[in-house]
């Protein structure tokens, strides 16, 4: 209905084209011991991430050249289909199949990263965990996770905390 009602009497002003997208979030886990939740710890996390491509800094066209405009949708990322009907005119506009929904094509892809202008690349990172963490914490690091899509922000890594139980304390809420 959604779409129905938004289509409804024509077409709608300005395109769909696909903006750049935001890197993901990452998730990933550390285990420190009843000692280190209780005083606080640096601890060294490794993971993988989506990086930049070095080789064409993220356009996804080989050095030298550059991604041009798609000649199916013209650049707008989507293609249109008008039906005519007893209500009107209906317009249906679906993901340009050439392009998907980018807008521009690449003629001769980066060959290191295959024309996505990024690649997962082995990350490490030291993480202060602060005193007082309990087991089941996120700690989120800003701009640590996945690169972006066209310059887009760079996505954030949860760190999520485990800690291991001790021979003779326990927690229990904020008292051991």
């Amino acid at each position: 209905f959604e779409e129905f009602f938004n289509n409804f009497g024509g077409a709608r002003t300005g395109g769909r084209r696909r903006g750049p997208r935001p890197g993901a979030d990452r998730r990933v886990s550390v285990t420190v011991s009843f000692e280190e939740s209780v005083f606080g710890v640096e601890k060294e996390i490794e993971f993988d991430r989506l990086e930049v491509c070095d080789t064409c800094a993220g356009s996804g066209a080989e050095p030298g050249t550059t991604p041009t405009r798609c000649p199916e949708c013209k650049g707008t990322g989507e293609i249109r289909q008008v039906q005519q009907t007893f209500l009107g005119a209906m317009v249906r506009a679906t993901t340009c199949p050439r392009c998907n929904g980018r807008g521009e094509i690449t003629p001769s892809p980066c060959k290191t990263c295959n024309g996505n202008g990024l690649l997962r690349k082995h990350a490490i990172l030291n993480v202060q965990i602060p005193p007082g963490v309990r087991e089941g914490l996120q700690i989120q690091i800003k701009g640590e996770g996945d690169a972006g899509e066209n310059s887009a922000p760079t996505g954030n890594l949860y760190v999520i905390i485990g800690v291991k139980e001790h021979q003779f304390f326990k927690r229990k809420d904020n008292d051991i």
